[in-house]
């Protein structure tokens, strides 16, 4: 397993769900008429589901309804090659989310889904300098056309930066016994 942790697949599964609030959004990839499709989507993890806030426009909802999707994020919010990512595969259904699911998103995407708490506090972010956006559970509208599909994961992979530079070491050392394996063949002639 190149650039992924060698855990069980359950343990990659709750590893990933955990991480994964600590994102703003993530890509939704779909196939549509057997060609791929790649989706912008903020998401929040609810009791083993992701439900996933996907804007208007991108997509119509009899396209997801029932089919297999992968959604990856970067919880660090760092897009490189060598940073922390989440992938989770699985089915994914349109759903309606509750008032309180709908408020958990931050509309200007630049802070994760947060659920209210029992008092209608959102709590704050995990991650340094975050912020409640106090959006409590009143009902909040979404532009026509927004869609929420809950995806339910059967399949995560986690890539931890100290995966990229194990893979790298591990190139070089596999390309470094390639050129000495040609060499020694080249001499036995």
């Amino acid at each position: 397993m190149r650039g992924m942790s060698a855990h069980r697949p359950s343990d990659q599964l709750a590893e990933a769900l955990r991480l994964l609030p600590h994102a703003s959004h993530g890509r939704a990839a779909v196939t549509r008429r057997a060609l791929p499709f790649v989706l912008l989507a903020q998401h929040l993890v609810t009791r083993g589901s992701v439900l996933l806030r996907i804007p208007a426009g991108q997509i119509e909802s009899r396209v997801l309804d029932g089919t297999v999707l992968a959604y990856h994020a970067h919880p660090a919010a760092d897009w490189t090659e060598q940073a922390l990512g989440v992938q989770l595969v699985g089915t994914v259904t349109t759903v309606r989310p509750t008032d309180a699911e709908r408020a958990a998103f931050d509309r200007s995407g630049e802070r994760p889904a947060r659920v209210p708490d029992a008092t209608g506090a959102t709590p704050p972010a995990a991650e340094p300098g975050g912020t409640a956006s106090g959006a409590g559970t009143a009902a909040v509208e979404d532009p026509p056309g927004t869609l929420y599909a809950r995806l339910e994961p059967m399949l995560a992979t986690v890539r931890h930066p100290a995966d990229a530079d194990a893979d790298t070491a591990t190139d070089a050392e596999t390309a470094g016994d390639a050129g000495d394996a040609d060499e020694a063949a080249r001499l036995s002639r």
